[in-house]
């Protein structure tokens, strides 16, 4: 999974990607945990796409940004990509470490700095050149800074639990 810093500011999400609008649910969550305004948002590599190649009715499920693509690398059915995206936030690096541990990340020899995002082989996003990528914001995950409590997975449930 991929790592980034948040804040939570006004009903949104600032991140590196642009601010994202946070669901009833996950605003409710945040609120009953007491959340404070810095989190970290997680994304899989998976979520990731050109957004050449996104049709206009998932377009609105997510956001799309600009970067420089540093790696491609073909796997045949796929296409990863690397690239840096944006972490000057005041959020402490070590928090973002830790969790790129525990994630797994630090054993694919993956950096903090580098964000992973798997796309469509059709892509034609090139190494060194400038790409316009969309994320699904449906599947982002946020975690507490300090305690690494993913408040997405406690949003999930309780949109599941049986009502008395």
């Amino acid at each position: 999974m991929n790592f980034f810093p948040g804040t939570l500011e006004e009903g949104s999400l600032k991140t590196p990607f642009g601010a994202i609008a946070m669901t009833p649910q996950l605003r409710q969550t945040l609120t009953r945990a007491n959340a404070g305004r810095e989190v970290i948002v997680g994304f899989r590599p998976e979520n990731f796409e050109d957004a050449a190649l996104v049709g206009p009715q998932e377009r609105e499920h997510g956001i799309t940004f600009r970067t420089t693509v540093d790696v491609v690398e073909s796997m045949g059915s796929d296409v990863y990509v690397y690239f840096a995206q944006g972490r000057d936030n005041t959020l402490n690096v070590d928090q973002l470490a830790e969790l790129a541990q525990d994630s797994g990340q630090a054993d694919t020899g993956g950096s903090g700095d580098t964000v992973t995002a798997r796309l469509d082989s059709a892509t034609q996003v090139r190494e060194g050149q400038e790409a316009e990528l969309w994320v699904d914001t449906r599947a982002m995950h946020v975690f507490d800074p300090q305690t690494g409590k993913n408040y997405t997975k406690e949003t999930q449930e309780d949109a599941v639990a049986p009502t008395t």
